[in-house]
């Protein structure tokens, strides 16, 4: 269940803004659901009461988000209960990014165990300009509880791969001290200079 609060206009303006969604709601083939945003961390509790999946039973929060085409991102699905303190039927979580199809949740990507501690985290870059959907699931039938859903931007850096840049397209990505690469160049002194993106957040090429 996600819980649901009505704000007045003049407060809802204010919220959006970095680190909210723009839109408040997204429709689904079901009927709306609440959209997140790419910087978002949202909470919800997944109950019996909540929609469930016909193949095996298991609970679900659907939750739409805006992409442009080539934003890539990472989701993380954080049960709320510490894993010491875990039960029987304690919720473990289970993601899935995707669009509807015909009245079905087609996933692109989907991860169980992937941030640890049995969280879950998946990471897509869009194909086209559109709202996708994550869904918020239980492992399996039996497993409820209350957790937390992040967003935020993801850079495929594997075996160093360029990203194609195309006129007219954004793209997107984050710049890390800590794990990109750095760049060394030559100043007007013959020094090397160093430049990491510790100061950089964000940056446009033209």
């Amino acid at each position: 269940m996600i819980r649901r609060f009505i704000l007045p206009l003049a407060l809802a303006a204010v919220l959006v803004g970095p680190g909210f969604a723009e839109d408040l709601s997204f429709k689904a083939p079901y009927g709306p659901v609440p959209a997140i945003g790419v910087g978002d961390t949202r909470r919800g509790v997944l109950e019996e009461s909540d929609r469930s999946e016909r193949v095996d039973g298991s609970h679900y929060d659907d939750w739409g988000i805006r992409l442009s085409r080539g934003q890539c991102i990472e989701a993380t699905m954080s049960s709320l209960v510490p894993p010491a303190q875990a039960t029987s039927g304690a919720l473990d979580p289970f993601l899935m990014i995707g669009r509807f199809e015909k009245g079905r949740l087609i996933y692109e990507a989907r991860d169980d165990d992937g941030a640890g501690n049995r969280n879950a985290r998946a990471r897509y870059c869009a194909d086209v300009d559109g709202v996708y959907f994550i869904r918020a699931n239980a492992y399996d039938a039996g497993s409820y509880g209350a957790y937390e859903l992040q967003v935020k931007p993801y850079m495929d850096r594997a075996a160093g791969v360029p990203v194609k840049l195309e006129v007219g397209v954004n793209a997107f990505g984050t710049l890390d001290p800590t794990t990109d690469a750095r760049l060394r160049t030559r100043g007007a002194d013959g020094g090397e200079q160093l430049f990491d993106g510790r100061q950089l957040n964000s940056a446009r090429i033209r």
